[in-house]
């Protein structure tokens, strides 16, 4: 059955989502100024799901973010069939 729901439908949906409140939970538990001043790199692989936006907004607050696999809707290269 089909639900008219599509990976296109869901980036629209996601580009009107605020992340901001969670985020900010999240800080709030972390002493993320500690955090920042050790000037960490963060490796994020999201493997092109719906944690790349959020993801990406919370750990570039930590520190410096390496981000592979983050066009969500895409298949990871292991899994994309050649």
């Amino acid at each position: 059955m089909a639900t008219g729901f599509t990976v296109r439908s869901a980036k629209k949906l996601l580009k009107f989502m605020d992340h901001s409140e969670y985020i900010q939970a999240i800080l709030q538990t972390i002493d993320a100024a500690k955090i920042n001043q050790q000037r960490y790199r963060i490796l994020f692989d999201p493997v092109n799901g719906s944690a790349v936006d959020v993801g990406k907004k919370l750990f570039e607050k930590l520190g410096k973010v390496v981000l592979i696999n983050g066009q969500m809707g895409r298949k990871p290269p292991h899994l994309a069939v050649n």
